[in-house]
């Protein structure tokens, strides 16, 4: 299998290497809309559909993936709202998706379901302690310690790289998940909030090699230009048909 569609390297990182002479080229896919997306809350652990709009944005990002990178596999966090972005890319290429449980999002413990707002409200000292972004060791409370996800992701990454050498591998996971990574392979601190500005059904292209990752594209929705939601906005939560 080759590389032969991708159009010029954007960045290349030492950190995520394979061991032997290979390469495994990567698609991230974040998943579609959700209401909780639409309304800006904090929803990690709780387990919801896409919106009508976000199931739209999944049958793009597929019609893509079949046309510019017919992937070998397809993996996905077990989530409701990434194995429903996974499915119509896994028709298109006539696969079977596969969960990794450690793709699932961070868990914001008391804080899931609410604003930014509401929380600096609810806690503002909670708040200020988030901007520690080296922090490894802060919880959200009743959720998730920030170092056990970005431990979880990583390692989730390094199993799906190791698991498929030589193969077009399609992971659709979540923001967090997918900017932790991407963090953490560029040595950034992935506490930073800013670089955890993943569009829904954005594709990342990245290609692990012996000597170091390729970052061939970053956060690219040009299937959903001129896209917008109008139409989209009575969705019924839940609604999943």
């Amino acid at each position: 299998m080759t590389t032969s569609s991708v159009q010029g390297v954007v960045e290349r990182y030492a950190r995520l290497r394979h061991a032997i002479d290979s390469e495994t080229p990567l698609l991230l896919v974040r998943h579609g809309r959700t209401r909780a997306n639409r309304e800006g809350l904090f929803l990690g652990a709780t387990d919801i559909p896409l919106d009508r709009f976000g199931r739209h944005q999944a049958q793009l990002v597929a019609d893509r993936i079949a046309r510019e990178w017919p992937a070998d596999a397809i993996v996905s966090s077990p989530m409701l709202r990434a194995r429903t972005t996974a499915e119509p890319i896994a028709e298109r290429l006539g696969l079977v998706p596969t969960t990794v449980d450690d793709l699932r999002e961070m868990d914001f413990g008391r804080f899931e379901g609410h604003t930014f707002e509401e929380i600096n409200r609810l806690d503002p000292d909670f708040i200020e302690r988030l901007a520690a972004f080296d922090d490894d060791d802060l919880a959200w409370p009743g959720g998730e310690q920030r170092g056990a996800f970005y431990r979880r992701v990583w390692g989730a990454f390094e199993q799906v790289v190791h698991d498929h050498r030589g193969r077009r591998v399609v992971v659709v996971a979540h923001g967090g998940v997918i900017g932790a990574f991407m963090a953490m392979l560029r040595g950034q601190l992935p506490g930073d909030p800013t670089i955890y500005g993943l569009k829904n059904c954005s594709v990342t292209h990245l290609v692990v090699q012996r000597p170091h990752t390729e970052v061939h594209r970053f956060n690219c929705v040009a299937h959903l230009d001129g896209l917008d939601d109008t139409g989209y906005q009575d969705d019924e939560v839940g609604e999943c048909d």
